[in-house]
C-alpha cells in the first residue's frame, strides 16, 4: 500500500506546489485583489499541511499496527516500545499469545516486508523538501531553524523497528546453528568445522 501508493502522492504534491508557485507568480505581476486571494489561501492547505497533518499520522499508524503484528513485544534492552494496535481488552490468555514472537519462518517474512515499507517511507522522507512551501522556508530561514520532514518520526520508527526484527531473525539463525552443531558434534570433543561451515 505505502510502496504503490507514496510516490504518488508524491507526485500531486509536488505538481500542486508547482502550480501554486505559479498561482503566485502570475498575481504578483497582475496585482490582483488581496481580499479575494487572502480569503482564497485561508481556505486551501498546501501539499506539505495535507502530509503532516493526515499522510504523517495515517504511516504512523500504519507502522505501529505492522511493528505489532510482526514483532508483538519489543527485544530486550531496545529503546523503542510496541504498544498494542488491538485486542488490548480481550483476555490475558488471548493477549499474551499476540504479543509472543512469530515462529522463524514467519519473522523472516515480516522482516523483508518491514524492509519494504521502510524504503518506501525513506524515499518519500527524502522527497518531502520538494513540497515545502515557500513560507515555511523563508520563516525556516529567518529563525535559522532546520527542515524537519513531517514524515521524520514515522522513518525513525520504521528504522528502529526493522533493526529490531532482524536482530530476532539474526538469534532465531544462531540458534538453529547452535542446535545443529549439538546434533552433529562428535563423541571426541573435537571441534567440528564442517558442520560450522555447512550450517
Amino acid at each position: 500500500l505505502a510502496k504503490n501508493w507514496l510516490p504518488r502522492l508524491l507526485q500531486i504534491g509536488l505538481a500542486t506546489e508547482e502550480a501554486e508557485k505559479r498561482r503566485i507568480a502570475r498575481k504578483s505581476r497582475s496585482g490582483s485583489n488581496p481580499g479575494n486571494e487572502s480569503d482564497k489561501e485561508a481556505t486551501t492547505r498546501s501539499a506539505f499541511e495535507l502530509f503532516k497533518s493526515i499522510v504523517g499520522p495515517a504511516l504512523m499508524r500504519l507502522h505501529e499496527h505492522a511493528a505489532f503484528c510482526a514483532l508483538g513485544v519489543s527485544n530486550q534492552g531496545s529503546a523503542y516500545k510496541i504498544g498494542a494496535t488491538f485486542g488490548r481488552s480481550s483476555a490475558e490468555r488471548l493477549r499474551t499469545i499476540l504479543q509472543s514472537p512469530l515462529p522463524p519462518t514467519q519473522t523472516a517474512k515480516c522482516a523483508l516486508e518491514l524492509a519494504v515499507l521502510t524504503e518506501a517511507i525513506q524515499e518519500a522522507n527524502d522527497a518531502m523538501i520538494s513540497i515545502r512551501p515557500m513560507k515555511d522556508i523563508k520563516k525556516a530561514e529567518s529563525k535559522k531553524k532546520s527542515y524537519k520532514s513531517p514524515l521524520e518520526k514515522c522513518y525513525t520508527l520504521a528504522s528502529d523497528v526493522v533493526v529490531m526484527i532482524e536482530r530476532r531473525v539474526c538469534i532465531y539463525s544462531f540458534d538453529a546453528c547452535s542446535r545443529k552443531l549439538s546434533a552433529n558434534a562428535s563423541g571426541n570433543g573435537t571441534f567440528d568445522g564442517a558442520s560450522l561451515l555447512a550450517c
